[in-house]
């Protein structure tokens, strides 16, 4: 799912900053550059909040992920993975 989506200075987020190889992050299309707004129909606030989002949705699991990118929004969906 993409449109124009307008991105406020008052909107939370978390820029993309790294993307390890191989990830579910990088499976599911998420780019260095993303500001990623939502996760699991929760607003990411801060890169902690992400971490939280994502523990919570439990292993072998699908969360949406919303993000922005060139000024578009975007809707993706990583499957939640145990760490190496």
């Amino acid at each position: 799912m993409t449109g124009t989506w307008t991105v406020t200075p008052e909107d939370a987020g978390v820029l993309v900053s790294n993307v390890v190889a191989g990830s579910p992050a990088e499976r599911s299309g998420i780019r260095v550059g993303d500001v990623i707004y939502e996760a699991d129909g929760e607003p990411v606030t801060s890169a902690e909040a992400l971490s939280q989002i994502v523990t919570l949705g439990g292993v072998e699991n699908d969360i949406d992920v919303v993000l922005a990118r060139d000024g578009a929004r975007i809707v993706v969906e990583p499957r939640i993975e145990r760490a190496p």
